[in-house]
């Protein structure tokens, strides 16, 4: 095993060590410099998501990478340490060498900039994303405060346009133009003005002229547009209720947003008298609220636009231009312009563009319900992208400056370690030289791995066996402490075991080694002093034992495999001589015959069987000696230790050894209780075929589409002699032709194994042809190893038909209390035609929320009952308060609670089989104790109320009632949610939400 020459050694053990010390201290100060520095910066990227977390990572990559790199520059340079020999004029080859180093830690250093860049622009991608779904967010919530604000003024002006007094006024003045007239719709207009809040309130005559007004004076002016407008409206009979507009006639007056609607004649006169018109400064509240941003931007701002022609119009004051509404448009033609844009567009937009100021922008747009409006929300990209461009920044020339610290400080520290190792790597080399060509003389290619370990337990040579079974590469396993070839157990004993060798020159042990890859496995060391020039060294001789072991632990497993199954079989095993005497048995059949294992010698056939079954036993042995076969199964009765007799059925075999047979091997069964359960089985079939044959039911077997068996009360039921004229036909022979596909069916299911079993009537055929009602009840069986139907059947023909007179009186009773309940509920709706059908509706509501919760059908009637009628009580309610289309008084509120209190006197006389009553009573109780009129809570409240307010709440808050418009299912559904166990019934809540989120339920009509 000579040393190996060339140009280029391997690095020596003292170069690596100082490779490693250089890597280690560049990796520490790294590390630390990294983690410092970026937990500093997560205040200051604290409003980017990730890029704290991004900064971590680039600098442990870019640290792992640089200590790599420094390590391969510090093994290459301790490779060209000179020798002895006169040092070559430096080549081209060499200068590369040099600066090759270089060029790759600039290479690095590049990527590093390329990937942090990288980074950047895909954050800033997100971030424009994540900008785009706030833009929607709040362009939805904006829109949704616009229609929502149209909603409510429409309904207040349709409120206001049934009003009976303002009409019969206008119908006189449009018959006779009385001054008095003007003066009393004036004074309505005016108390209408202040109660709504209105800048101005005008009447209008169905020509467009101001009958009446009230307001100040700019607000109370008629511009021919609006003339024009309300004309329109009076024609078609339809309200407008977004009429945005500027007076031509004064340009700088107000922007005017108009509600008209226009009033119907009364006292028998046909068509429109004139219009109302509520106003308000679109500058006050509208403007206000469209302006509204909901976060902090210096550009951010909403528009209202419409298109104009071939020009898109801006309706709203920009916030980047004064007195800007109805004045500023932009052409069709400038496509770029999200305002031009969205009024082309016929869906929701989203885009990236110019805007007004020629500024690039991020947009969102999407049409206002109802109107020819388009509401634009926007954002100037330079806004959303500086925090990402301001990180990315610092990061680059953070980065940077750390590359450049790192290697001019690595530089330095590598240059100094140099210079420290070059006389020890030189000495190194020579004597590596010499005990290279002494590890040569030992067979290079032994089977067995050899070692040369020096005084400070390090190897210094190897031969190809040991670097082939350590998996270490030649360079790593040369300079490498032997202490790390064993196995962590065996480590503690190494030191002691090479002081042993080197105080007795030789030694031998076993021991555990492990591989590089972790693999231990055992081996036999043998271990020589060797003394050479350069001192004293061990060589060791190393045999992998691993085979051996193996072999050895199979055998001991298999050996502990076969005792385990002998002892731990539950059936009784036993080895005995070709006389009959035991050898060995294990516990079944020690327990079993109650012996010790010492008293095995006392056991024998003679012992256990009476001298007859001893014969059988002893005969069936002798004959599989003789013959070779293996003795037949027998059943033999054995006489326990206590005398006591136990059956077993036991199955043998004979032992062969190099002679011939030499002993028994069996396997016994105690079957003293099968023995047993099979004497009383055939017992009880006896009993049941007894009782199947007396029974006054029809008992009956299919099998194959037949009559296996019927028994003589079946054969009385179907007119016929005997059960022989019946098994062997078909069942469907039996059924009258209408239920024979019925009957077919339900066998075919059973059989088939979609249900266990089927209980239904249908119509039997007898002998003499006459129909009869059939009630059977089958289950799917087995019987001797087929599939086959096993059932009871009897004549319910005079039961059928008492039920169904039943049936049809309960159903009079039903249709009789269904008809008197819709009666009386029809009673209240006329008292309050606003809530035409609420009661209805609450109790179809009820009805699937209780059906969702799992209660039972004759509940989930009553409680239907109860929501038809729990409002009854409002027939005590004044009509002029349940129709007032404002808010109630305190004492108004009094009395419309009262109606709870006089539902229930109306309703508890009545013997329903529900608590309907009580329910009525309690449906405006709630949860926490806060409802009425007996503040309950909790479960003083009966299921039937709880399910009624929740289906109350759903109904009232989505239907329209006098003083508002309803606020729709999902405001309804949120409501119900938020106050869930607080107002509300947990689990009633939660079936309703399952209604209409999961399973599509709709409000009744």
């Amino acid at each position: 095993m000579a040393p190996r020459e060339g140009p280029d050694p391997p690095p020596t053990d003292a170069g690596r060590r100082v490779a490693r010390r250089i890597a280690g201290a560049y990796l520490l100060f790294g590390l630390a410099w990294i983690a410092i520095s970026d937990l500093a910066l997560v205040e200051l990227t604290e409003g980017l998501p990730g890029f704290a977390g991004g900064s971590l990572i680039k600098g442990g990559v870019f640290v792992v990478i640089t200590t790599v790199l420094l390590y391969f520059l510090a093994s290459r340079q301790l490779q060209a340490v000179p020798g002895p020999a006169p040092a070559a004029p430096e080549t081209g080859a060499r200068r590369l060498g040099r600066y090759g180093p270089v060029v790759v830690f600039g290479a690095l250093a590049t990527l590093a900039v390329a990937l942090v860049i990288a980074m950047f622009s895909h954050e800033a991608n997100e971030h424009r994303g994540l900008a785009r779904n706030d833009l929607i967010a709040i362009l939805e919530l904006k829109a949704g405060q616009i229609e929502l604000l149209l909603a409510q003024r429409q309904a207040t002006a349709r409120s206001y346009s049934r009003s009976r007094g303002l009409r019969d006024e206008l119908t006189r003045f449009s018959q006779r133009r009385d001054p008095k007239a003007v003066s009393g719709i004036t004074n309505r207009i005016e108390e209408l003005r202040r109660d709504l809040e209105f800048d101005a309130v005008l009447v209008l005559d169905p020509s467009g002229r101001l009958v009446a007004g009230a307001g100040p004076d700019e607000m109370r002016r008629v511009s021919p547009a609006l003339a024009a407008e309300a004309a329109r409206s009076m024609t078609a009979g339809t309200p407008v209720s977004h009429f945005l507009h500027r007076d031509t006639q004064s340009p700088d007056g107000p922007i005017l947003f108009d509600y008209i609607t226009p009033l119907s004649a009364t006292a028998g006169h046909t068509g429109s008298v004139g219009a109302i018109v509520l106003r308000e400064n679109a500058r006050g509240r509208l403007f206000r609220m469209i302006q509204e941003w909901p976060t902090r931007s210096a550009t951010a701002e909403f528009l209202l636009v419409r298109r104009d022609g071939d020009t898109a119009l801006f309706l709203n004051d920009v916030r980047h231009g004064k007195d800007t509404a109805f004045r500023l448009r932009r052409p069709l033609s400038e496509v770029n312009l999200p305002a031009v844009s969205a009024v082309r567009a016929t869906t929701p937009l989203l885009m990236d563009g110019t805007d007004y100021r020629g500024a690039s922008v991020v947009a969102a747009s999407r049409q206002i319900a109802g109107t020819d409006w388009f509401l634009v929300t926007k954002i100037d990209r330079d806004e959303v992208l500086a925090p990402v461009r301001e990180s990315a920044w610092f990061w680059l020339g953070t980065l940077l400056c750390m590359m450049l610290l790192a290697g001019l400080g690595v530089g330095v520290l590598w240059r100094q370690q140099m210079q420290l190792v070059v006389a020890r790597e030189h000495a190194d080399a020579n004597e590596r030289v010499a005990l290279g060509k002494h590890l040569d003389l030992l067979s290079h290619h032994a089977n067995d791995m050899i070692l040369l370990v020096d005084s400070d337990a390090r190897i210094v040579e190897a031969n190809e066996r040991a670097v082939e079974r350590y998996e270490y590469p030649r360079e790593v396993l040369i300079g490498m402490s032997a202490v790390k070839l064993g196995a962590p157990q065996e480590a503690t004993q190494l030191g002691a075991r090479l002081a042993e060798i080197r105080e007795r020159k030789s030694a031998s042990y076993e021991s555990l080694h492990v591989t590089r890859t972790g693999r231990v496995f055992p081996v036999e060391i043998s271990g020589h002093v060797v003394e050479t020039a350069g001192g004293q060294y061990i060589q060791a001789v190393i045999r992998d034992l691993t085979l051996r072991r193996r072999a050895e632990e199979q055998l001991r497993k298999s050996e502990e495999r076969y005792r385990a199954l002998f002892e731990r079989s539950l059936d009784c095993v036993y080895v005995a001589d070709l006389e009959g005497n035991f050898l060995d048995a294990n516990r079944a059949a020690l327990d079993l015959l109650g012996y010790h294992r010492d008293q095995i010698s006392e056991v024998s056939f003679r012992t256990l069987m009476s001298p007859e079954e001893l014969q059988r036993a002893m005969t069936a042995l002798n004959a599989a000696v003789r013959t070779g076969n293996q003795p037949e199964t027998l059943e033999l009765r054995l006489r326990k230790k206590d005398g006591s007799e136990v059956i077993v059925e036991t199955k043998s075999a004979v032992v062969y050894d190099d002679i011939g047979p030499c002993a028994v091997q069996g396997i016994a069964r105690d079957i003293t209780e099968r023995m047993k359960a099979e004497t009383a089985l055939r017992e009880s079939e006896q009993r049941f075929r007894a009782m199947i044959e007396q029974s006054i039911s029809g008992f009956y077997l299919i099998q194959d589409g037949k009559f296996a068996y019927v028994n003589s009360r079946f054969v009385e039921i179907f007119g016929y002699a005997s059960p022989a004229d019946i098994v062997g036909k078909s069942p469907s022979d039996l059924t009258a032709e209408k239920d024979r596909a019925l009957v077919a069916g339900n066998i075919q299911r059973r059989l088939a194994g979609e249900v266990k079993s089927l209980h239904y009537t249908f119509s039997g055929l007898r002998k003499d042809g006459t129909e009869i009602d059939i009630g059977v009840h089958g289950s799917f069986t087995i019987y001797q190893g087929r599939p086959a139907i096993i059932g009871l059947l009897q004549d319910i023909s005079d039961r059928k038909r008492a039920e169904d007179e039943i049936r049809r009186y309960v159903g009079q009773l039903e249709q009789a209390m269904q008809s008197t309940i819709n009666v009386v509920a029809t009673i209240g709706e006329l008292r309050d035609p606003y809530t035409h059908g609420h009661e209805r509706r609450v109790g179809e509501i009820a009805a699937a929320i209780a059906t969702e919760m799992g209660l039972e059908h004759n509940q989930v009637n009553g409680i239907r009952i109860a929501g038809y009628m729990h409002d009854v009580g409002k027939i005590a309610v004044p009509a002029e308060i349940l129709a007032k289309p404002a808010k109630l008084s305190k004492a108004e509120f009094d009395l419309v609670k009262d109606h709870a209190q006089q539902s229930y006197d109306i309703l508890k006389t009545v013997p329903f089989p529900w608590p309907v009553a009580e329910a009525a009573w309690q449906h405006h109780e709630r949860m926490d104790g806060s409802g009425y009129p007996r503040g309950l809570k909790g479960e003083e409240i009966i299921i039937e109320a709880r399910i009624l307010a929740v289906a109350d709440t759903v109904e009232a808050m989505s239907s329209h009632r006098p003083y508002r418009p309803g606020l729709g299912i999902d405001k309804a559904l949120a409501e119900i949610e938020s106050c869930r166990g607080k107002l509300y019934c947990p689990s009633a809540v939660d079936a309703c939400l399952r209604l209409f989120r999961e399973k599509g339920y709709r409000l009744p009509a």
